[in-house]
């Protein structure tokens, strides 16, 4: 248990610093959210190391999620840390699936190289598209508050290719087969992250980026070409249909309007952390 402790130290520690920054440097809301998604990541980048056991992996991400849930309701909780989960013009669950994505993870990967792989993907790819998609999204699909973007989907996918060269690399794969299969994986990863809203994501990304992962490993060149051009095709076939780009004015932009909530809740009660 106490590797139990230390994590969820590691990440309280982390939620002060962040709010601190929020409440000094007023930064957009989306920074604070995808901080603490990177640090929540970073966790279960040390479990292996630290807890590498399931049961107090699942422990430690049940206690988190009951902590985030607080910082969402208690009024004062949520007027202080809960200004970095709160202050988004979006319903967003998204911590919650993270913390259940994370331990199903650990679970099906039991510690395994992919295991790094997949959450990396969450980790880095997800907060690429979204940072990427809230500042430079300029052909964006969906409804207002959960548009996304072009932009940001290929920022996704361009870091998730990353995140699977290196681990299928390290994972005894040869390079050729290695690119084919993160050109695949990358690419309905991509297509999951921008069909899917309201942080459910966070849940499906690291399952379905394993299984994947885990599926391609072993193939040939050959098969893995024909999964390569299979994902290509699907994500041909899905774009006309479910992302409708429009012109950037057809939507309010989030980096252009903020939501007022972190300056909301700093005049209800000033908060010092």
């Amino acid at each position: 248990m106490i590797g139990v402790a230390w994590m969820l130290a590691a990440l309280a520690a982390w939620l002060v610093l962040i709010r601190l920054w929020q409440h000094w440097a007023h930064p957009h809301p989306e920074w604070a959210r995808k901080l603490l998604h990177i640090g929540v990541g970073m966790v279960g980048f040390g479990f292996p190391f630290v807890i590498n056991s399931r049961l107090p992996v699942w422990i430690t991400c049940t206690v988190a999620a009951l902590a985030m849930l607080a910082l969402r309701l208690a009024g004062p909780l949520r007027r202080g840390l809960g200004v970095v989960l709160a202050n988004v013009n979006r319903v967003s669950l998204g911590e919650f699936y993270f913390l259940l994505g994370l331990p199903a993870l650990f679970t099906l990967a039991q510690g395994g190289a992919l295991y790094g792989t997949a959450l990396a993907i969450l980790t880095f790819a997800d907060s690429a598209a979204a940072l990427v998609g809230t500042f430079y999204g300029r052909h964006r699909f969906g409804t207002h508050p959960e548009a996304k973007s072009l932009e940001g989907s290929l920022a996704f996918f361009a870091v998730s290719f990353v995140a699977c060269l290196i681990g299928l690399t390290q994972n005894s794969v040869g390079v050729p087969e290695a690119v084919l299969a993160s050109l695949a994986v990358s690419a309905l990863m991509a297509l999951l992250e921008a069909v899917t809203g309201h942080g459910l994501d966070n849940l499906l990304l690291p399952v379905c980026s394993y299984l994947l992962l885990r599926s391609v490993a072993g193939l040939d060149a050959g098969a893995l070409a024909v999964a390569c051009l299979t994902a290509f095709v699907i994500v041909a076939g899905v774009v006309p249909w479910k992302l409708v780009l429009r012109d950037k004015k057809a939507i309010d932009h989030p980096a252009l309007n903020p939501p007022a909530t972190l300056e909301k809740l700093e005049g209800e009660e000033q908060v010092s952390v």
